[in-house]
């Protein structure tokens, strides 16, 4: 399958996840927090397929983000992309069969995701609604992240031949 018609995939797959968290999740009120879909799926891709699809990836989820949000654009697809490079540099480095490594990586991301963020403010002082990196707002977020990237890790591996450069070993 062609690296296109995997990036496309990708995107779609992001783009549901991103029309999930924006239309529906963000609406429903008994939700302190909402868990970040489209950070675990591009920590797969970018996993997988290295750090330009990461790059790539990131920068595109982020600018549908940015364009199906209230967020400045470009914003998301800023963070999106630093993360996609920096997490798509530990292609074949890193297994992700287990509970445990998928798990750290989704608390790291979300962690960076957070500096980043608080970097992006420091820099460019913008009024974003941003929960403290010592709330209980964030930490529920890196525990809901935590929890649910081996989860997501195991649903994407299901489309892995339509969005994975990676081969399956047999």
């Amino acid at each position: 399958m062609s690296i296109i018609r995997k990036f496309c995939i990708s995107i779609l797959i992001c783009f549901f996840f991103i029309l999930l968290e924006t239309q529906l999740l963000s609406n429903l009120f008994f939700l302190p927090v909402m868990p970040d879909f489209v950070l675990i799926i591009l920590l797969f891709i970018s996993i997988n397929n290295g750090s330009l699809s990461g790059e790539v990836t990131g920068f595109t989820s982020g600018l549908l983000t940015d364009l199906l949000s209230l967020s400045p654009l470009g914003f998301n697809a800023l963070v999106n992309t630093l993360i996609g490079f920096a997490i798509g540099c530990f292609k074949n480095i890193l297994v992700l069969d287990g509970f445990l490594i998928p798990a750290f990586l989704g608390l790291a991301a979300t962690v960076c995701k957070a500096f980043i963020l608080l970097l992006i403010n420091f820099l460019f002082p913008i009024q974003l609604p941003m929960p403290s990196i010592l709330s209980s707002i964030f930490a529920l977020e890196i525990v809901l992240n935590t929890v649910l990237t081996p989860v997501m890790f195991r649903f994407l591996r299901l489309f892995s031949p339509f969005i994975s450069s990676k081969k399956e070993e047999s």
